[in-house]
This record gives C-alpha cells, structure tokens and sequence, in this order.
C-alpha cells in the first residue's frame, strides 16, 4: 500500500482521467488512502456518505457483519477522514479512524490512524515540484475524549525517511529511498510517455535484491484498462487488475487475476438518477462469498 502511495502523490500529474467518474481507479479503491475525484465529490456537495457491510455465501441468505464505513469530505472535495465501526469477539464494538490534513496546495501532509494506543501516523514533506522528500512516522497524544475527533496534545517524533529524485530523460525519472541512517534501501525508475500518461515503474530493493513492477495500460478514453503487477522475491507473482467503464466514464467493474487464476470481482453499482455509488459488491471466485457494501449519502 505504502509503495502504491508514494508513486501517485509523486506522479498524480501523469494521468488523464474523465472527471464524471466519482471513484478514481488509478489509485486502490477504498484502501487507507483516498481514492475518489475530488472535483466530483466537490461539484456534487457530498459532504459524507455511510455504508453498512454484510455478506452472502452460496446458497445462503444475506447477513449482515454489524461493521459500518463511514466517510467525510470537506466542502473542496478531499478527504477529511474514513472509519470502521466493527464488532469485537467479546461483543463489543471498536473503531478504526484515518484522518487526512492538508497543506495550503490540496497536497496531503499528514495522515493520522488510530489503534488500541491512541493515535499514530506519518507526515510529508514537499520539495518545490511537489515531490514527496520525506516521511516522518510519528504518535500523538489526543487531548479530545471522543476517539474520532483529534486535538494534538504532545506529537512524538520516531523515525524518518528521505526520498531524492533525478530527472533521467523527458519521460524518465528515478526515485531512491533512503532509510533513518541516510543509508539507500531502494530504488525506483518510473516511465511516462509522450502524452503525460504514468506506463511502468520498476522497484528495486537494493539488500536482497526483491524487484516489484507496475505495467499501466489505457483504453481509448485515457482511463486505467489494466494494472499489471509483478513481485520477484522468492517467487515470481503476477497480479493483473482490468477495469471496466459505462460510456460516462464511472468505473463499473474491476477484475483480479493471481498467477493467471480469476480470484476476485469487484462491481460497482451506481444510482441510475444520481449516478452516485450505491453499492459495492466483493465475490472471492474460489468460494463464490459476496461481501456487499451500501451506502447512505449526506449534502452540503
């Protein structure tokens, strides 16, 4: 998820995306980071929307999990804050908060989570060209009594990292991490073409050698067709996503492939009259299990 991250805050500006659309398939849908257009979300005034889980194995009614999502947005259209409300083994009922700030350019700087010891998250620093050139992990004290709204009381600072770039030619560029100790652990060529359009990054980690490369293909319309991903560690694995449109350009349905074997159907279903999401549905081919997702919308 990490990895997925840095390269579309660094390369955001590389796509092409018809703005209809209300969730962005060039970043991994409904993951800790957000994923919706912000100028739809914006031009539209959701202010939040509520979604309850259940699920429906075969030759089985549906039930419903008792967990709930929830997000906010702020009237700009970017993400405030997303969280899970789930049922725990004794029978009680948890949490789980991300909250997303800004800094004066829409650029996120700061991305706050909580677990069962408070809250804890990274920051980001920015180079001039919006490049993300470092990364502080740090844990804060809340001095709020209620677990989903933050007010910093004390902020401790653990651990950073740095990023460089260079410009290798016109649609070339590479990206190296380096750890705590200024000592390079990583590195990453990432290719556009002639158009601006994001088509490979290839990841190398410099002790062990394990090598991870991202394939991006477009259909006519400019938007994300196929994601073709391949882990090289141990042993080699590919994971290949297509994408599936209506003519107005919203996502309809994803496709996951394992090593060549059907594993997952995502569908998005959209509200005829709005065209707003209205439902997700998950199916693991291999036990044919539907996690179902509704939602609820609110306006400004």
């Amino acid at each position: 998820m990490q990895k997925a991250f840095f390269l579309f805050l660094t390369f955001m500006g590389f796509f092409s995306i018809t703005e209809a659309q209300m969730l962005d398939a060039r970043k991994s849908l409904f993951s800790d980071m957000p994923f919706f257009r912000e100028e739809f979300i914006r031009k539209n005034q959701i202010k939040s929307f509520y979604g309850k889980v259940s699920t429906k194995k075969e030759l089985d009614i549906i039930r419903s999990k008792g967990e709930y999502m929830h997000f906010e947005f702020y009237e700009n259209g970017l993400l405030a804050k997303q969280f899970k409300v789930f049922g725990l083994s004794n029978g009680s009922k948890d949490t789980l908060l991300i909250m997303y700030l800004y800094d004066s350019n829409n650029r996120i700087n700061r991305v706050l989570k909580t677990d069962a010891n408070g809250y804890y998250g990274n920051e980001y620093t920015f180079d001039t060209s919006g490049n993300i050139i470092k990364q502080t992990y740090c844990r804060y004290e809340n001095s709020n009594p209620s677990k989903v709204n933050f007010e910093m009381e004390k902020r401790y600072e653990i651990s950073s990292e740095t990023y460089t770039y260079t410009q290798l030619t016109s649609t070339q560029v590479k990206k190296k991490y380096y750890n705590a100790y200024g000592n390079i652990y990583r590195e990453d060529i990432i290719n556009t073409n002639a158009n601006g359009y994001l088509i490979s990054s290839d990841a190398i980690y410099i002790i062990g050698n394990n090598r991870f490369s991202y394939v991006y293909t477009y259909n006519e319309k400019g938007l994300l067709a196929k994601l073709t991903e391949e882990a090289v560690a141990d042993v080699i694995s590919v994971t290949e996503t297509t994408y599936k449109y209506d003519e107005a350009g919203n996502l309809l349905e994803e496709n996951i492939f394992k090593n060549g074997k059907h594993s997952t159907v995502k569908q998005y279903l959209l509200d005829e009259k709005t065209m707003l999401v209205k439902a997700t549905l998950v199916k693991e081919v291999s036990t044919n299990l539907i996690t179902i997702f509704e939602y609820k919308y609110l306006f400004y």
